[in-house]
């Protein structure tokens, strides 16, 4: 009987234990509960502005490529992309329409294609023109452009199939425009293009004083001299010279004239001497 009580009283203890234990547990998950929803409160806008982020992020990364694409797209369709002033510089002979037709660069054209330039363009420009040497397209505004040229000379005329044409400082020729005062007639090349090409070439090379001295120019070859010239001079005096070195010694025509009196032959082909037309001396 006494057993029967020990018994129960351990069993009551324990269950006691067991209620104070249970009922620390529920306090600790309640203190723990409170402790949390501060936290959690801290931490939900800091979670709802990260999303709101990240969702702008996304927005912006779909929306400002197809924006900037329609933008282009408008700003080409738009005048502002098209040419409204068009200036040339550095033309001498040809005409302001004349470089705008040949470098295609006009009013109303779109300004980007009209303003990059490269060897292949250039090549076929010179083909349209063949005097323009260089070209540079500048952008001076918004809507406005100037055309910078530099030319090859014009040296004279010759015939080509019985019509005038423009002879040029490389060796090209063109139709005849403009007003000419002065300017060289070139005769005898008729099927010796290379010697013309090189005479033209040395005749650009001379200083304007004394290719405006010149006359005529003949090709006039020996079995000796397979390059020679025959220039004929606007003061009275013919002179021979070699193709090849026209420049280098028509440089000395000045001096060679201040010392010389009355109207001469001057050969230049190889050394220099001259005589007087009276002269036998060949």
């Amino acid at each position: 009987m006494a057993d029967h009580y020990s018994n129960n009283d351990q069993h009551q203890r324990y269950n006691e234990r067991l209620a104070k234990l249970e009922e620390r547990s529920i306090l600790a998950l309640n203190n723990s509960a409170k402790r949390r929803k501060p936290l959690l409160k801290k931490q939900l806008p800091n979670l709802k502005q990260f999303r709101l982020k990240r969702n702008l992020q996304r927005i912006i990364s779909v929306v400002l490529p197809f924006s900037l694409i329609l933008l282009f797209m408008l700003y080409i369709i738009s005048p502002l992309a098209r040419i409204n002033q068009v200036v040339v510089s550095g033309n001498h002979h040809l005409t302001d329409q004349e470089i705008e037709q040949a470098t295609q660069v006009k009013k109303g054209r779109f300004i980007w294609g009209s303003i990059a330039m490269s060897p292949a363009r250039l090549q076929k420009i010179q083909t349209r023109n063949a005097q323009i040497k260089s070209v540079k397209i500048v952008l001076t505004g918004m809507r406005s452009v100037d055309i910078r040229v530099k030319e090859y000379d014009v040296i004279g005329l010759i015939n080509v199939g019985n019509q005038p044409k423009l002879l040029l400082s490389n060796g090209k020729v063109r139709p005849v425009t403009g007003h000419l005062e002065q300017f060289i007639a070139y005769d005898g090349f008729k099927n010796h293009y290379g010697i013309l090409k090189l005479t033209a070439k040395e005749v650009g090379r001379l200083k304007p004083a004394i290719r405006n001295g010149i006359s005529e120019v003949t090709y006039s070859p020996t079995t000796l001299d397979t390059q020679r010239l025959k220039l004929v001079m606007n003061d009275g005096n013919t002179v021979f010279v070699r193709a090849d070195t026209l420049a280098e010694k028509m440089s000395y025509y000045p001096s060679i004239v201040a010392n010389t009196n009355g109207k001469r032959i001057i050969n230049l082909e190889f050394g220099a001497y001259s005589y007087g037309y009276s002269s036998k001396a060949k």
